[in-house]
């Protein structure tokens, strides 16, 4: 009688580190050693239908999301633990403490839960810094008081979604969330922020730059999912945007 299906949403949830001085993820092989540790399809699992994982910077729904991003193996859709032990330690990490701040709503406490344990096993020590939404801003723009920033972004497209992390324009602070500061990071984005830059070219050179070794700026984890419930009496399923369900805009078997 009815069928069930579940679908990608626009919203990601990603990772940023810090870079101010007080922390060790000011360096870039701690910053992968943190992503190679987790496994997005373990978070996805653990969260039971709420998410997929992500397997590059973004929703596979967004308009300006390109597929061939998947094709190349990188920490976004790699689980290495391997690969972690090494860059921890040429990173020289000794054991530091790390704070994972995020703001206390929606899946984020449960994928901060998730991911800590996932630090832990690899030898990262970590603990929780969840805060209210009110204090949620406020806690993003300011690095030094956290070394992993558990945060996400929306929207129809990609490119909207990417100026709250890879753009150093939107809070005020001159600085990217991180605390840090690349011009060649800031030309490629607004670049690819233009109307007629807004090319699938560009949008990799800028992905490419930004999940690079050296810089490795931000990690997806999963994105966001809706579960619809529909009768049998639908022949096929309308979404808005790639993601939104629209009953009316279906089409119907009528017997």
């Amino acid at each position: 009688k009815y069928n069930v299906v579940t679908r990608p949403q626009e919203y990601t949830y990603c990772i940023i580190p810090s870079h101010d001085s007080h922390s060790v993820c000011q360096n870039a092989d701690m910053r992968r050693a943190i992503y190679y540790a987790i496994s997005n399809e373990a978070i996805a699992a653990a969260l039971g239908g709420n998410a997929i994982a992500a397997k590059s910077l973004g929703s596979p729904v967004r308009a300006d999301y390109s597929k061939a991003w998947e094709n190349d193996s990188t920490y976004i859709n790699t689980c290495d633990p391997t690969k972690t032990a090494e860059l921890l330690k040429s990173a020289g990490y000794n054991g530091e403490e790390l704070v994972i701040s995020y703001e206390n709503a929606k899946l984020f406490p449960k994928i901060a839960e998730i991911m800590q344990n996932m630090l832990v096993s690899a030898g990262i020590n970590c603990k929780l810094n969840p805060v209210e939404t009110a204090q949620a801003r406020a806690m993003k723009s300011d690095s030094a008081h956290w070394d992993i920033y558990l945060g996400g972004f929306g929207g129809s497209f990609l490119i909207g979604g990417w100026f709250k992390y890879l753009n150093y324009t939107d809070d005020g602070t001159g600085y990217c969330v991180g605390g840090y500061k690349d011009e060649t990071l800031q030309k490629l984005f607004s670049t690819a922020y233009t109307m007629e830059g807004h090319t699938e070219e560009n949008m990799t050179a800028l992905l490419d730059y930004a999940i690079s070794d050296d810089n490795a700026y931000i990690d997806a984890l999963c994105i966001a999912c809706s579960n619809v419930v529909y009768s049998k009496a639908f022949s096929s399923l309308y979404y808005v945007n790639g993601s939104w369900f629209y009953p009316g805009s279906c089409t119907y078997n009528f017997q």
